[in-house]
């Protein structure tokens, strides 16, 4: 029962991943850029800044959380990798807040 039990976990990890991403490939490369186009016909430019700049959002974050996560479960070269993993912890927090500041026209 042990083995089945983590094949199943195995393959359930993967059905949800995959599902999570056919989600994500969907809104970024479907439903976004609609809106974007959308917007842009009714001369709505910051709209569409808004949606183009929240798809590189959607794109960049799980692809350098993802480069993260495998570093810290590959985690062989401590002196390196720690240098690693701090500079790809700045594509989530610098592209997230870019994409907030795009919202305050004061700033």
């Amino acid at each position: 029962a042990g083995k089945e039990e983590t094949f199943m976990k195995q393959y359930l990890s993967l059905i949800v991943t995959a599902l999570l991403a056919l989600s994500l490939i969907g809104l970024v490369f479907g439903i976004i850029p609609y809106y974007a186009v959308h917007a842009a016909h009714k001369y709505k430019y910051n709209e569409t800044l808004y949606w183009t700049a929240g798809a590189f959002v959607l794109i960049a974050v799980p692809v350098s959380i993802h480069g993260i996560i495998q570093h810290l479960v590959n985690y062989y070269m401590p002196q390196v990798q720690k240098y690693v993993i701090r500079i790809l912890f700045m594509v989530p927090i610098f592209s997230i807040q870019a994409w907030f500041s795009l919202f305050s026209h004061n700033a």
